[in-house]
């Protein structure tokens, strides 16, 4: 077995394959010099005095596991001989190949001068770069204001950052969360010393006298001493491409995660899959969760069996002392129930027959957790719920579940 991608996805299939009790050789194939790491606490940790990568797995535990962790870049897929080329030139045969290849940031298509500070942030080594131009900044701008955007502005003006937001929509967190929560997180930001300022279309970015200027439409400039682009992410799906694999925003597997090719499988960011909960209309979702779940499933099927993926799709983020979270798939509901609290507010999304199908809370930490996951479980069931209850504060979601 070969794994091309040692990110959450990879590295959770292949330890499921020798859990699973696959006996053969698992090669797992990454293009980054450190052991496979957790990706969320990049953004959020970023200025942690002790900042440092959060390993999935230590190296002894490879080696228990036999399993051959090879840190190179893959040149080509060629399905037809069951063959993965290198780019020292070595090639290796699988029987059964995973392409758990996430997702890169997307990138300004706007002019720039090369000597700009534009950060982007995916990778530690990203982090690592930004953590250092950041010690020797006071005026930070932030291209974004979604999930990434937002954790960067947050992390930075915590730490006593002058951050201001350009976000080019009317507000932030136009993808998938509901419009009273995304204000919400709004004033937390505003009142944690973030500007935000939605509308903003940039059109160039310079570097004047030791400042990066962000220019706008209709003439406007931000100034700064560094920018960060948050503006969204791409699948990695180049490899698969070239190989003669179906692409469609990423690479596009069935309910079982098998590519168009026989013998490759595809999980986490890079792939777009049917979701059985949601009539089947295809995701490509860029989640923590799906990644991990994914790579369980697919190492499964990648042994002969035929599991279909249908976890309720999950995500977080942590932004100042406050925690967002969204079990589900909002933005497809029929109607909205709003519940508020003195520390939370959650907002439940149903179909046309009452069944709730996904659900969004924004609070202080751990105020939202109980909901979300009796949500998930909702969800996960297909249940109808009474729409009256859901808006009761002191009703208890989980007797639905009895």
């Amino acid at each position: 077995m070969v794994i091309v991608g040692a990110g959450q996805s990879g590295v959770a299939a292949a330890f499921e394959l020798r859990n699973a009790g696959w006996q053969g050789s698992i090669t797992l194939i990454g293009d980054e010099v450190h052991l496979p790491y957790e990706r969320p606490p990049l953004s959020k940790e970023l200025l942690a005095d002790n900042f440092q990568p959060v390993f999935l797995f230590t190296e002894p535990d490879f080696v228990r596991a036999n399993i051959t962790l090879v840190h190179n870049h893959v040149a080509r897929i060629l399905p037809d001989e069951h063959l993965v080329t290198l780019k020292t030139g070595d090639s290796l045969g699988y029987s059964k190949l995973l392409l758990a290849l996430g997702a890169e940031p997307r990138t300004l298509p706007v002019p720039f001068a090369e000597n700009a500070r534009v950060f982007t942030l995916r990778r530690f080594d990203d982090a690592l770069r930004l953590r250092e131009a950041l010690a020797g900044a006071r005026k930070i701008i932030v291209l974004g204001g979604g999930f990434i955007g937002l954790e960067i502005a947050a992390t930075a003006a915590s730490n006593g950052k002058d951050v201001t937001i350009l976000e080019a929509g009317a507000r932030i967190l136009t993808r998938g969360v509901p419009e009273q929560i995304a204000a919400l997180i709004a004033d937390r930001h505003i009142k944690g010393g973030v500007q935000i300022i939605c509308g903003v279309r940039v059109t160039e970015i310079q570097h004047n006298e030791g400042q990066t200027v962000v220019q706008s439409e209709g003439g406007g400039a931000f100034a700064a001493d560094l920018v960060i682009a948050g503006i969204g992410a791409i699948p990695n799906s180049a490899l698969a491409e070239v190989a003669g694999l179906r692409i469609d925003n990423g690479i596009v597997v069935n309910e079982r995660l098998e590519t168009s090719k026989g013998d490759i499988f595809a999980a986490g960011d890079c792939c777009t899959f049917p979701h059985s909960l949601f009539e089947n209309q295809r995701f490509r979702l860029e989640a923590w969760n799906n990644a991990r779940l994914q790579g369980d499933v697919a190492a499964k099927n990648m042994m002969g069996a035929a599991i279909t993926y249908s976890a309720v799709p999950w995500f977080w983020s942590d932004q100042f002392d406050c925690s967002l979270q969204i079990v589900g798939i909002p933005t497809m509901a029929a109607s909205e129930v709003q519940r508020a609290t003195q520390s939370a507010y959650m907002s439940f999304h149903l179909d046309r027959e009452n069944r709730l199908i996904g659900a969004c809370g924004f609070g202080s930490l751990g105020s939202i957790a109980k909901d979300i996951r009796v949500s998930d479980m909702l969800i996960g069931r297909r249940m109808r719920v009474e729409p009256l209850s859901l808006s009761d504060p002191s009703f208890q979601l989980k007797s639905l579940l009895r």
